[in-house]
């Protein structure tokens, strides 16, 4: 679903006047701020394991200009990004459209190497993916949207999903700034995570299915013993930290499309 259905614009927030106003959030051009570079050598899909835990993927490269951050991270180390063929793709999803191949693989397609690494002069390779190479990350706030809709946990959920989305999930500090800046372009006091805890074992978990890796509860980590405030929500009156409440309270929310 593109985002222009919404009436977003890329690059800033919008208010936009469909069934209810909303505040679109999406990826910034700042190469050199999303790019990171980890010197640790790993086969590629241990790479983007890694990259996905603690950041967001591997990184995907759309253009020159990001090609020669990428360049710049890597300080002369030919390290991975996310582009794999099955058939040519980026491991985050995003279009295959820019390319940067050696002269020596202009029948790339021909062969039988699937992963692609970026080396120390910003041509790209096609080699095993059981080589352990380092590898960039990248860390991207992508297509967040905020709903200004009072609803339950178990409506907002309901209404991302019915929109091919899913309630926000936050990964890393770069999302939780992000996803603050963005709540506090809004009037809401609280905006419903998609947080929950599991009602039989107590613990927490995104219902993305990411791994809960990064918390920033208002009074640290909530008891893991099964209670009767099992969803959770970002507080703006509490500086934008998360706190726990009954999932039948109605807030405001963030959806997140992939």
């Amino acid at each position: 679903m593109s985002f222009e259905n919404f009436g977003c614009r890329r690059g800033l927030f919008q208010q936009a006047s469909l069934q209810f106003p909303q505040v679109c959030l999406f990826e910034t051009d700042n190469s050199n701020g999303r790019f990171f570079w980890i010197n640790i050598r790993m086969t590629w899909s241990s790479a983007q394991n890694y990259c996905q835990v603690y950041y967001t993927d591997l990184a995907s490269i759309r253009n020159e200009s990001e090609n020669n951050a990428a360049m710049e991270k890597i300080q002369n180390i030919t390290s991975w990004i996310g582009l794999f063929n099955n058939p040519w793709k980026w491991s985050d999803g995003q279009d295959f459209t820019f390319q940067n191949w050696t002269l020596q693989q202009a029948n790339i397609y021909q062969n039988n190497e699937t992963c692609v690494k970026v080396t120390n002069n910003g041509d790209w390779k096609a080699i095993d993916c059981s080589t352990k190479e380092p590898f960039i990350c990248s860390n991207t706030i992508m297509n967040a949207i905020f709903i200004n809709k009072s609803s339950t946990w178990e409506e907002a959920l309901d209404y991302c999903t019915k929109n091919n989305s899913t309630l926000i999930s936050i990964s890393s500090q770069v999302e939780q700034d992000a996803i603050a800046a963005l709540v506090n372009t809004t009037n809401s006091t609280s905006v419903w995570l998609g947080l929950r805890q599991s009602r039989l074992f107590g613990f927490w978990f995104w219902i993305d299915e990411k791994p809960l890796s990064y918390e920033q509860w208002v009074n640290g980590s909530p008891s893991q013993l099964p209670a009767s405030s099992p969803c959770a929500v970002m507080s703006q009156a509490n500086n934008f930290s998360w706190i726990n409440v009954s999932c039948s309270e109605t807030y405001s929310f963030i959806c997140r499309y992939k």
